[in-house]
């Protein structure tokens, strides 16, 4: 647990640092080393900081269950000449990297650093507040589920990268965003409907009759279970029987939405929804509060809901920004804090989810032969 719980700190605080200095617009002074003058930043040096420890700790890692081993052993078919049933993009990253090296961590390394400079590069561009949206990455869970999932972590921050074309109303290049998301991870075609449903202005009305009729579908939810599995899941069929049947109602996931339903009452009224960026994520919010609640019974939910779920990193401190008594917000945040941090104490430590714990990482031999 312990370098999980340094990289949050140093990831944060680094973070802090970086929205001080942004802030305060300090440079460093230029050091002159022979004709050459160099002019460290502060701002970029935390930046810096802050990127490599949430870099390096999910590509050092061996072993969080079976997507660790499933993507070593699709790096070394490709390098065989096999087939992989990964898409396109993937496939391309191996067989690039395969060209310097036939060391399939690299893959890791590989991907986790595209992944983490697309969301640096998305926050500074989308926060009003860089190190909250930094630390509710951790809180909503995405950056532990990106570590066994590297693929859908990708097309995930690459979808977060496509938000803006939402809000600047440009369709076609926020497809050919999905379309370079779906190169990595196929569930990125359930994004298109974004671009027409989240620009919406909505009403809370509109959205207390679709939980209503999300309830009423829930209870009549087994026929079009039975429907998405041939259809969508057809491999499942024998094979993984814990999908075939409708969940009962998963109450952590509603514990988990809980904080953001409270936000969302107290203070989306305030959120000018005539600024259409401030709408697109606060929507995104509602609609993944609304579908990780209610369709509980769908499979595989968790995908589907993690590109909804990445613009929670941009509305949580955007709604905590209408609260006007600053002490009044610091109180609520460090609410929020506590109250995510048992949930995924709970998930992680308690439960065990993904196999993060006890944390593995490459140079790590003795751990790694027990691992294996």
């Amino acid at each position: 647990m312990t370098p999980y719980m340094t990289v949050i700190v140093t990831a944060v605080l680094f973070s802090c640092l970086w929205q001080y200095f942004e802030t305060r617009k300090q440079l460093e002074k230029a050091y002159i080393i022979g004709h050459t003058a160099i002019t460290p930043h502060r701002r970029q040096i935390c930046l810096a900081f802050a990127f490599l420890a949430m870099w390096l700790l999910p590509s050092l890692i061996v072993g969080t269950g079976g997507d660790y081993w499933n993507y070593r052993q699709m790096f070394y078919e490709i390098e065989n000449g096999g087939t992989s049933y990964a898409e396109i993009g993937f496939r391309v990253v191996c067989q690039m990297i395969q060209l310097f090296t036939s060391n399939a961590q690299v893959l890791f390394f590989v991907f986790n650093f595209l992944s983490y400079a697309l969301f640096f590069k998305c926050v500074k561009d989308y926060s009003v507040c860089f190190p909250v949206s930094v630390l509710s990455l951790f809180l909503v869970g995405i950056y532990f589920i990106g570590i066994p999932q590297m693929r859908q972590l990708l097309s995930i921050m690459l979808l977060f990268y496509g938000y803006r074309y939402i809000y600047r109303g440009n369709f076609w290049r926020f497809c050919i965003v999905v379309a370079a998301a779906m190169c990595f991870h196929i569930t990125a075609i359930i994004a298109i409907p974004f671009y027409f449903i989240l620009r919406q202005r909505f009403k809370f009305s509109y959205f207390f009759v679709m939980a209503v009729t999300l309830i009423m579908i829930s209870m009549v939810a087994q026929p079009l279970l039975d429907i998405l599995i041939a259809t969508f899941y057809p491999r499942y069929m024998g094979t993984n029987t814990m999908y075939l049947f409708v969940k009962p109602f998963d109450i952590y996931a509603f514990l988990f939405s809980l904080p953001l339903i409270v936000l969302l009452v107290m203070y989306y009224g305030r959120v000018e929804q005539t600024d259409m960026a401030s709408r697109v994520f606060t929507n995104a919010t509602i609609w993944y509060v609304m579908l990780n609640t209610l369709c509980f019974w769908v499979p595989e939910l968790f995908r589907i809901l993690a590109y909804l779920n990445i613009a929670n990193v941009i509305s949580i401190p955007l709604l905590l920004k209408q609260e006007p008594k600053s002490k009044v917000r610091l109180f609520i945040f460090l609410i929020l804090i506590i109250f995510y941090a048992v949930m995924l104490y709970y998930r992680y430590v308690v439960h065990g989810s993904n196999h993060l714990l006890p944390y593995v990482h490459v140079f790590n031999w003795k751990q790694m032969l027990s691992v294996n």
